[in-house]
């Protein structure tokens, strides 16, 4: 039925082109790079200070949070308090400073689209780097010791929510810079190279607070400076880069459809996009993958705490690492067979399969060796299947709503992505709270008469409402996502009557 919906009448048919003499120029790689690095500076200004929250919420929570053994400590006290022994009331400086990121890509998503398409790549590039480099020195004075502790958080939440407007810019520009500057055979792994640097970034953002930041310190050290001071001078070499595009098109187009070019105004195609079944499907499919993902990277960390594994960081970079990998793999296996639904339904599932098995393996103690090591190569299985869904996720949005404008719907695709990751990241963080199902206790972790752990907060239920909802988005992808290769359908029948004219 849906199938039977997605009609031509959606959409406005662009007119055959002739030309044939289509190039790719070298200079493309240098565009690409560009947004390459500046979705990496800003990937890891978003994760940076996620795995090391509980030293992030020493430096910048007010002294009323402040607790010893259940008792508030006096200002005096504070200043050589140790991050291991120190108890923080209701303060979630880390978890706000990873949701500014979702609420600001949200709010502003419709402004990067707009730019995007009205004034084109190289503005998009330099509002993306401008406000980046602002936000990240905002926040690296927020982080300087010698600051009245009245400044600091206000001055972070700036910085993060300046920083976090680059990313309606920059995410919505791999599409236009692949369908601009890349031939057909290409556009899937410039998309896939273009987003694998989000990964790369959140690599960069949990390694290297991992490495700064000593596992025990105290309110006012260097640590958090010397980390966003490194952030801040990528954030820098990003801006200079920038300065080096000179145009948003190349003399001669790559493709047919580069070559058309017809695209209606933006306000027309912005409707038109909401008139076509299936990118409500791509939606949700798209979304919800991105969400589950980063959501449980986000929110994991006090239970793998509890549960005494350490290694949150490392893998969460191992996971950001294999979704480079497979990212690339898949854009360039799609540039060759066209596969879009297939390697979606793949990740999905994938994904769905990887949940369980977290699920049933956080339900024992972490009491030997290997335990792990085996949780480690899950994590990182969970990167290697739902990474690869964005850049794919976002050609198919283009493939489906062509001819409509790229950052249009890539622009929507991003948008919700945002909106579906604050709310699982905010069912993962709260769900815990509720005593449902199972006990919740002790925080150390010791078992029930049924073998159970149990905590001070209930993390089980968290977990098992994410792999719910990670059944039920591979559930709804393979049974109804069946979209058209509109674009691939216009190339290959203005390939072939370009053909036909010159035979005759």
């Amino acid at each position: 039925m849906i199938r039977a919906m997605d009609e031509n009448k959606y959409v406005i048919c662009p007119p055959m082109t002739v030309e044939t003499d289509f190039r790719s120029y070298p200079y493309r790689w240098y565009i690409l790079s560009v947004s390459c690095f500046l979705a990496l500076s800003n990937a890891a200004i978003w994760i940076s200070y996620s795995t090391v929250a509980t030293h992030v919420q020493l430096f910048y929570c007010l002294f009323e949070n402040f607790k010893f053994n259940g008792t508030l400590l006096e200002i005096h006290e504070i200043e050589n308090v140790k991050s291991d022994i120190v108890e923080l009331g209701h303060c979630e400086v880390s978890f706000w400073t990873n949701q500014i990121f979702q609420i600001v890509g949200t709010v502003f998503g419709l402004a990067g689209i707009v730019v995007t398409d009205k004034y084109g790549i190289r503005i998009s590039v330099y509002c993306g780097a401008v406000t980046n480099l602002i936000g990240i020195s905002l926040r690296t004075l927020s982080a300087w010791p010698a600051l009245s502790e009245s400044w600091r958080l206000g001055l972070l939440y700036t910085g993060q929510t300046i920083a976090a407007i680059a990313q309606p810019f920059f995410l919505v520009l791999s599409p236009k810079i692949a369908e601009f500057w890349f031939s057909d055979h290409q556009r899937a792994l410039a998309n896939a190279l273009s987003f694998a640097a989000n990964p790369a970034g959140v690599v960069l953002g949990t390694l290297a607070p991992e490495l700064i930041v000593d596992k025990i310190t105290m309110r006012n050290d260097y640590h958090l400076f010397h980390l966003n001071a490194l952030l801040l001078f990528l954030a820098i070499v990003v801006m200079t880069m920038a300065l080096g595009i000179r145009s948003d098109k190349p003399p001669t187009p790559p493709s047919a459809s580069s070559a058309s070019n017809n695209s209606p105004p933006f306000l027309e195609g912005l409707l038109k996009l909401f008139r076509i079944p299936s990118f409500y499907i791509l939606v949700v499919t798209f979304g919800m993958s991105f969400a589950l993902c980063w959501g449980f990277f986000m929110a994991i960390e006090p239970m793998m705490k509890a549960l005494k594994y350490e290694f949150v960081g490392y893998a969460g970079a191992l996971a950001a690492i294999a979704g480079f990998i497979s990212s690339i793999t898949a854009g360039y296996y799609v540039d060759q067979s066209k596969r879009f639904k297939e390697v979606l339904k793949g990740c999905t599932i994938g994904i769905a399969v990887v949940a369980i098995g977290i699920d049933v393996y956080l339900r024992h103690r972490n009491n030997s060796w290997f335990d792990s090591p085996i949780l480690g190569l899950l994590m990182v299985l969970l990167g290697f299947f739902a990474i690869p869904v964005f850049p794919i996720g976002l050609e198919l949005g283009i493939e489906t709503t062509y001819p409509i404008a790229e950052a249009s719907s890539s622009g929507i695709l991003t948008i919700a992505s945002q909106l579906m990751l604050f709310m699982v990241a905010a069912i993962v963080n709260n769900v815990p709270r509720l005593n449902w199902f199972y006990p919740a206790r002790n925080q150390n972790g010791h078992e029930s008469n049924f073998g159970d752990l149990v905590f001070e907060q209930n993390y089980q239920l968290a977990v098992d409402a994410w792999m719910i909802l990670c059944i039920l988005t591979a559930v709804f992808t393979c049974g109804l996502l069946w979209p058209r290769y509109k674009r691939v359908e216009y190339e290959l029948t203005a390939m072939a009557h370009a053909t036909e004219e010159e035979s005759t």
